[in-house]
């Protein structure tokens, strides 16, 4: 499944995507496209992928990588040698979460609470399948690698089969406390975009199999999302999760509870200015 907010919907529904960078979602998890190893593992897995092409591709990364502070730097002082190996890394990385891209899925049979509370409050949840998804983001000019994501303890040793998995791939790291998402990842390589790819023409009705509605929806808001969902997609099930159905007064009552705290967060984002709105057309 993949969580989207309800307005997003309407982008899948008109056959486009948008796939964000590595760079893109380290703005949420600062761990995203980190590399986690010694310094030595760097040049070691290096060497290991690239074979008798090495010394090319570390000199393509001191020239075309590397900032003009970086060969001032190493110009001007020889003496720190050392250092070379750890800014190719740094380069190599900046460089990587630049041009990887990674589309999240939650993979699982059933919905969860985190997954709703975490992803999708007040949004929708898309089914689909590893294969029909496959199919269709052949349609568009990327290719995709799919993975499942590795955790990790941030205080674990990583075995030498680790290393040579993972040292140069963070795009499937993440550390352990994500581990209840579940997730999955198609993941693209292309020329750096600013935060994302743009797909189109991957059709909706050759990967979208059902919808599931966040459970904390009125009436009024799930038949109008149930409505936009049927023009496009008449067969596919679009239905309310009742993941959180119980006895009507508890869940008006939850409803309340989950609206209370939307409606506070929408304040507070208003108060600091995360909201966007300049602050000076607030105090006119």
């Amino acid at each position: 499944m993949a969580l989207c907010p309800a307005e997003d919907t309407v982008f899948y529904l008109d056959g486009n995507a948008f796939i964000p960078s590595l760079a893109k979602l380290q703005q949420a998890d600062p761990f995203e496209g980190k590399f986690l190893f010694d310094t030595k593992d760097f040049e070691t897995t290096l060497k290991e992928n690239c074979g008798d092409q090495f010394d090319i591709v570390q000199q393509w990364i001191r020239d075309a990588l590397w900032t003009p502070t970086d060969k001032h730097f190493f110009a001007e002082n020889n003496n720190w040698a050392k250092l070379a190996v750890p800014t190719d890394k740094d380069r190599y990385f900046e460089f990587l979460n630049k041009t990887h891209y990674a589309w999240c899925w939650f993979q699982s049979d059933n919905e969860s609470v985190a997954m709703w509370n975490t992803h999708g409050k007040e949004g929708v949840a898309i089914a689909t399948t590893v294969r029909d998804l496959s199919s269709a983001l052949k349609a568009t000019n990327y290719d995709f690698e799919f993975g499942k994501m590795y955790y990790y303890h941030r205080r674990a040793r990583f075995s030498g089969t680790e290393k040579k998995l993972f040292a140069l791939r963070p795009q499937f790291l993440k550390r352990i406390e994500y581990e209840h998402e579940k997730e999955v990842r198609f993941v693209a390589t292309c020329a750096p975009e600013t935060e994302g790819l743009l797909l189109n023409g991957v059709k909706p009705k050759t990967w979208i199999k059902q919808v599931r509605l966040w459970p904390g929806l009125i009436s009024q808001e799930e038949d109008s999302l149930k409505t936009v969902i049927a023009k496009e997609l008449p067969s596919v099930p679009c239905c309310k999760s009742d993941l959180m159905q119980t006895d009507g007064k508890a869940m008006s009552r939850m409803k309340e509870d989950l609206r209370a705290q939307a409606a506070k967060k929408a304040e507070q984002q208003w108060k600091k200015g995360e909201d966007g709105v300049p602050f000076i057309l607030k105090n006119l």
